[in-house]
This record gives C-alpha cells, sequence and structure tokens, in this order.
C-alpha cells in the first residue's frame, strides 16, 4: 500500500491512501474505543446481505424524465431520496439505456423491499424501497440474505445516530468537499444480530417512523426511541451502567396493519402519548441519554 502524506489547512499532517479501485482516500487512525466497542459481537454488512451500486447511464438525462408517460420503469437517483423516504421519481424504459458501468443486472434491481443508501453527504441516508425500481450510481442497495435479521431491521440499525457516528469516524472520505462513502466501506458496517423479540419491537418502531414520515408527520419521539434501543444493543454495558435502558419496559409497541394508515395513525397517537409521559419510565430513560459520556460523544455533545 502507497501512503501520501500532508498538511490541512491548520498545518496538521494528514495521511492518505488509494484503495482497491484507485481512489485516494484519507487513512483514519484506530485509536477510537467507542467504535471498538461498537465492534464487538458484530458481523459485517457484507456477511449478512447483498450490497450493491447502481448504474452508470450513458446521456442520462435523455432517457429519464419525470414525466412517466410512455415509461415502464421507475429510476431513483441520490438527490430522490432523504433519510427514510422517496421524495421524487424518475421514469424511464430499461430497453433504451446505454448502462456504461455500475451494476447492471436487471434481477439485482426487481428486488424489493431493499435499502436505498445515498452514497454522497456527509451523514448516513437510507430510505426503504417498496417497488422495483432502477437506481444510479449515486445509490447503493443493500437486503438482509441472513435469517437472523430483517431488511428492515437493518434499514433501522443503518439510519441510528450510532452508526452515523461510525461511519463518520471511519469512513466518510473528502469530508470539507464532497463528502461520500465508499461501497468498500459500507460492506464493513458492523451490524448486530439481535433476538426475535428485539427485532418485534424494532421493526414495528421503524413501521411507525416510515408512516410518519410518508404523511410528513413528527418521527421525532420514534426516532429517539429507535436510536435508545440501538445503543442498548452496541452499548449494553454503559446503558445499564447508566440506568437508560428502554427496551426492558417495552412490553410492545403495536405491530401496525397493512392498509389502515387512519387507524395506525392512531395507534402511533396513543403510544407516543402513552410512552413520552413524564411518569413514564421510558421518558425518563430517554432524558437520561443526556448523562452517557459516550452518547454525548456519539451525538456531538462532547
Amino acid at each position: 500500500m502507497i501512503f501520501l502524506f500532508s498538511k490541512d489547512e491548520n498545518g496538521v499532517p494528514m495521511k492518505y491512501h488509494f484503495d482497491k479501485e484507485y481512489n485516494l482516500i484519507e487513512t483514519k487512525e484506530r485509536n477510537n474505543e467507542i467504535t471498538s466497542k461498537i465492534e464487538i459481537g458484530t458481523a459485517q454488512l457484507k456477511e449478512i446481505s447483498v450490497v450493491f451500486k447502481g448504474m452508470v447511464i450513458q446521456n442520462r438525462d435523455a432517457v429519464i424524465s419525470e414525466n412517466p408517460t410512455g415509461k415502464k420503469d421507475v429510476f431513483l437517483l441520490g438527490k430522490n431520496i432523504t433519510k427514510w423516504k422517496i421524495n421524487s421519481k424518475f421514469y424511464t424504459n430499461y430497453s433504451d439505456l446505454i448502462i456504461v458501468g455500475g451494476t447492471k443486472k436487471l434481477d439485482k434491481h426487481k428486488k424489493f423491499p431493499r435499502i436505498l443508501i445515498r452514497r454522497t453527504g456527509n451523514t448516513l441516508c437510507c430510505a426503504y424501497l417498496n417497488e422495483r425500481a432502477l437506481t444510479e450510481s449515486t445509490i447503493y442497495s443493500c437486503w438482509s440474505i441472513n435469517e437472523k435479521i430483517t431488511t428492515k431491521v437493518i434499514l433501522g440499525l443503518l439510519n441510528s445516530k450510532l452508526l452515523d457516528y461510525y461511519n463518520k469516524e471511519m469512513f466518510i472520505t473528502n469530508q470539507q468537499g464532497f463528502p461520500q462513502i465508499l461501497m468498500t466501506d459500507l460492506e464493513l458496517m458492523p451490524i448486530k444480530l439481535p433476538s426475535k423479540d428485539f427485532q418485534k419491537i424494532f421493526s414495528n418502531t421503524i413501521d411507525a417512523i416510515l408512516l410518519l414520515r410518508n404523511y410528513e408527520k413528527d418521527s421525532y419521539f420514534f426516532e429517539r426511541l429507535m436510536d435508545a434501543m440501538v445503543y442498548e444493543l452496541y452499548l449494553p454495558e454503559e446503558i445499564k451502567a447508566g440506568g437508560v435502558e428502554v427496551l426492558k419496559y417495552l412490553n410492545e409497541i403495536p405491530e401496525l396493519e397493512d392498509g389502515q394508515d387512519e387507524k395506525n395513525l392512531r395507534i402511533i397517537d396513543r403510544v407516543y402519548k402513552e410512552l413520552s409521559d413524564p411518569k413514564h419510565p421510558i421518558s425518563a430513560s430517554l432524558l437520561k441519554l443526556l448523562t452517557i459520556d459516550e452518547i454525548n460523544i456519539i451525538e456531538g455533545r462532547a
């Protein structure tokens, strides 16, 4: 491996190396105790899921359109997605595309549900795709191939503050210019394989977030609850020592019913009012998270 050295604008020495695709990336020094703790007992994302990069299209703007008329295929770019949600779509015909790079195999693009991960940006941005769609190279896709974890649980883990912190510490390249995550790094993300009981409650929480986001309603409380569950999964000793456990108080987050959005929104509102009550131990634990040193570091308060 060849290393290059330079100094940043403040005169601080920086080290770079070429990855296997000959991209020049900053070399991260492994001196972070928190990232080491996060990695304990995990599998790499590539070990439990399929991960692929979208296609590169020749003369792209000439063959995709916001108008679906005469177009058979949904086509998504990185700018079409935000965290949790697909906000807009382009349309095309697969037969019209001249694919010059990335993933050409149509079978992979036909797969759903799957997770869409935006390649650029200084934070992990993942959305849930529930229909067949072609994706461009500014999007990575993944889905679980391990029976011990579902695709939806992986989505929640990737969208958590904990793994976003890990990503920023370990993988994000060119943070001062055009930040992005390389697929070879994404594949190394540390994924815990939680119990079935955890996955049930966690998945139901993710469903609540997705529905609230779809209706442009406030999902902050449920995202905070999701983060608390992830902290307890990855940092159990710190969470127990700080007395900020939430899982033992989550007897049940109700499973939502397909096609019953109005009813589901009422259920979500009822659960929110119950769990956010200052007298509820969940509410107290969420507030006490602010007293845990590791979490303050992860969330940028220290």
